[in-house]
């Protein structure tokens, strides 16, 4: 019988600039510098979780093995291993590739998630040959079934992923995991020139789950683990699409067993998917926390579809908050309209939005979108080291007019004004 082993990158994963691991996306991201209330947390890697849960083949997963471990794995002779992992970690998942070409030679190598995008708009084909067997752009499910001869159209299920959570490292060294996913879909046709997602899935939106299943997969997740604060439901604009939100809401709204008392989620918008509610509804639908990708003040200016609405990202922003919704946004510092005057701009109108919690990065040419493309055309583009290529890592080109230092720098400056005129996030 066909067996499958799924892993992430082996451990240590490299550090960027601010010195804070990949998988904290609280310490990392979400509430960095801000002193002792920095909070820490964990992350698991959702996708493979999916995969593995919607294949008929037997599968192990490995999520951040230890080398040792993997190569004990790698020894049993699997016949598909497939590796998800982000573009900062290709170095790891090269040596990975090696390892399994020398100790299971019969293996085939599956490479998948944002890296894989990199990884394939990267190297000549000789090289990728050399590496893996496959590369897996789009979604994962369909790509292993059609790999593995299983009906491709057999229904997705989701069942008990492992939950993640933030706290205070003073307070609890290993913060206890109590949010949890539910994968709606995949993919943005908002065709931002410098998302990855988008060109992962070709400007579609792949849709995985219906709002019914939603509904009682949420159930069951507060029915099986009573102490979980907060679903996500996973989409990278799900607010965009207002039938499935109301319908989940509905159903919420008409549970007995539950219904608003306790079930609530967390889900991902834009300006633009948000200004086609009224805002009084959305509490009604168990919407409890958001993250809005607000870029920049100029992005509806400069073409960025998300961000145009009648209603501005900060007036958005509290109107939410009046109504009890937490609001997570981030920040990109570096676009080619940023100049010195405009980008002290950008930062106090975002510190103004007055979020939750939030984000402050750079613009990155992620290999393979649009905005790579491009700027590799205009000669902008370095060969960097690959954990430079990420939010926090150095962008890996030519910023027209600041040097990288200084853009690290700038994030630096608006996390502290941030935490000093709104204090910390929890």
């Amino acid at each position: 019988m066909t067996k499958v082993l799924f892993t992430t990158p082996c451990q240590p994963f490299p550090v960027q600039f601010n010195n804070v691991s990949l998988t904290d996306q609280a310490s990392q991201r979400f509430t960095q510098q801000q002193d002792i209330f920095t909070m820490s947390g964990h992350v698991h890697c959702y996708g493979m979780h999916l995969i593995a849960q919607n294949i008929s083949a037997p599968s192990i997963y490995l999520e951040y093995p230890t080398w040792d471990y993997f190569e004990k794995e790698v020894r049993k002779g699997y016949d598909f291993v497939g590796i998800g992992f982000f573009q900062t970690c290709t170095d790891i998942v090269l040596d990975m590739c090696k390892m399994i070409r020398k100790l299971s030679p019969q293996s085939k190598i599956v490479l998948g998630h944002y890296g894989a995008l990199a990884f394939n708009a990267y190297y000549p084909e000789d090289f990728k040959k050399e590496h893996c067997d496959y590369i897996c752009i789009g979604e994962g499910v369909y790509f292993f079934r059609q790999l593995l001869g299983e009906p491709v159209d057999a229904p997705i299920s989701q069942r008990f992923f492992p939950r993640c959570g933030d706290g205070f490292p003073w307070l609890d060294k290993h913060a206890k995991g109590n949010t949890t996913f539910i994968i709606a879909g995949l993919g943005c046709p908002s065709g931002c020139d410098f998302c990855a997602t988008t060109e992962m899935h070709a400007n579609q939106r792949v849709q995985l789950f219906t709002p019914d299943k939603i509904f009682e997969t949420m159930k069951n997740i507060f029915r099986t683990q009573p102490d979980t604060l907060c679903v996500i439901v996973y989409d990278e604009d799900w607010l965009k699409y207002p039938e499935e939100v109301r319908e989940v809401g509905r159903l919420i709204q008409e549970d007995t067993e539950f219904g608003l008392r306790k079930l609530n989620w967390l889900g991902l918008s834009s300006i633009e998917s948000l200004s086609q509610y009224d805002f009084d509804e959305l509490p009604l639908t168990g919407f409890k926390n958001t993250f809005i990708g607000i870029e920049s003040k100029f992005a509806p200016q400069e073409g960025y579809q998300k961000r145009t609405a009648t209603l501005g990202a900060k007036e958005t922003i509290h109107t939410l908050q009046d109504r009890g919704i937490a609001t997570t946004g981030g920040l990109m510092l570096g676009f080619d309209f940023h100049d010195r005057v405009n980008i002290q701009e950008d930062i106090n109108y975002y510190v103004a939005c007055g979020l939750t919690t939030h984000q402050i990065s750079q613009v990155v040419p992620f290999p393979g979108t649009p905005l790579w493309y491009r700027l590799k055309e205009e000669g902008r583009v370095f060969d960097v080291p690959w954990i430079e290529v990420g939010f926090y890592g150095g962008g890996g080109y030519k910023y027209k007019n600041f040097e990288n230092h200084e853009l690290q720098a700038l994030i630096l400056e608006g996390y502290r004004r941030f935490y000093e005129t709104w204090g910390p996030s929890a």
